[in-house]
């Protein structure tokens, strides 16, 4: 959904092409990768214009979609961002120290939202939200791939983690609790 070919000119006389445009949705970073197939046709005069030939070519592509990524629309700013994850702008831009004017975020800029995991063997949501200090339901909500495979973890998945950097206080560096209201 979404995604649109786009017709392009070839680089030789009587060659055409096109260009697969497309900009995930939240929720679509899954950890399979998507698979798309097209099936590209050309019609040819043969040599006496008695007769077409017609050939055709299948092929698949695979594409990945990044966790802990989101893409900037138009009209969005870093603190509507960050609100749409539940997190404020300070924590959006602690992930993102890279942005020069944290203020002017444009179009089509690539944020990260997150921490990326790699899942362990004997790792399970619930310990890695106590780890996190997170609610397990805060750890799925943020990889729809999760929640759809029923919390089922496996190792070699990767998992985006939003710690609440902000709302933590710790002692001695390693004991630490989410903050309360």
């Amino acid at each position: 959904e979404g995604a649109m070919l786009v017709p392009v000119n070839g680089t030789r006389q009587g060659e055409a092409g096109a260009v697969l445009r497309w900009t995930p949705r939240r929720g679509q970073d899954l950890h399979e990768p998507y698979r798309l197939c097209f099936v590209s046709q050309a019609v040819a005069l043969s040599a006496a214009r008695q007769q077409d030939a017609q050939y055709a070519a299948r092929t698949c592509i695979h594409i990945k979609v990044r966790k802990c990524q989101y893409c900037v629309q138009s009209g969005e700013s870093l603190e509507s961002v960050a609100r749409s994850f539940g997190m404020d702008h300070l924590q959006m831009y602690m992930l993102n120290p890279y942005l020069r004017r944290p203020d002017q975020i444009h179009p089509k800029t690539v944020l990260t939202t997150g921490a990326l995991y790699e899942v362990q063997p004997g790792d399970f949501v619930e310990r890695l939200g106590r780890r996190f200090l997170l609610s397990s339901q805060e750890l799925t909500a943020a990889n729809p791939d999760v929640e759809m495979g029923g919390g089922q973890l496996y190792p070699g998945q990767h998992l985006c983690v939003r710690t609440p950097l902000c709302e933590v206080d710790c002692k001695y560096d390693t004991d630490c609790e989410k903050r309360t209201a």
